[in-house]
């Protein structure tokens, strides 16, 4: 357990202290570290709240790292960026036929040799995300393919 986090929670009743200590204790060792990074980034703030307000910031900040970095987990992974992926389809511009499927956008530009955010923008437009005024006509195909997600 840190200094830091015991600093913030010494004027706690001791059941919210040791609920907020033992919340702390379901990330993982690199999530606690992050954790302990943004409490001292936001001591000014924090320091100068009540003991309510104090609450609640901090276990705002505890729910996002034990759903990022949850205890066991593998920390050279990041969970909540894996849970964002979304699956991407390469398709023949001539002839409509999916050609490859892939887990992630990252994965499909790895494996055709395209800057993903080229793949990502032809995602985004297939869906409907960002319109012609934005994309100014472009963003049809990256690499000779179209690109969609799968839905």
């Amino acid at each position: 357990m840190s200094r830091l986090i015991e600093k913030f929670t010494n004027a706690f009743d001791s059941e919210t202290k040791n609920y907020i200590l033992s919340r702390h204790e379901l990330m993982s060792e690199k999530g606690k570290n992050k954790f302990n990074i943004k409490l001292s980034e936001y001591h000014c703030i924090i320091i100068h709240k009540s003991i309510e307000e104090r609450i609640k910031m901090i276990n705002e900040f505890l729910d996002k790292y034990i759903k990022i970095y949850p205890k066991g987990s593998d920390d050279s992974k990041n969970l909540y960026a894996e849970s964002l992926k979304k699956k991407v389809q390469q398709i023949n511009k001539k002839t409509g036929v999916v050609v490859a499927e892939y887990d992630s956008v990252r994965d499909a530009a790895k494996a055709v040799g395209v800057n993903n955010g080229s793949i990502c923008m032809c995602c985004q437009k297939a869906a409907g995300i960002i319109t012609e005024k934005i994309s100014k006509g472009g963003y049809n195909s990256a690499g000779g393919y179209k690109w969609r997600y799968k839905v």
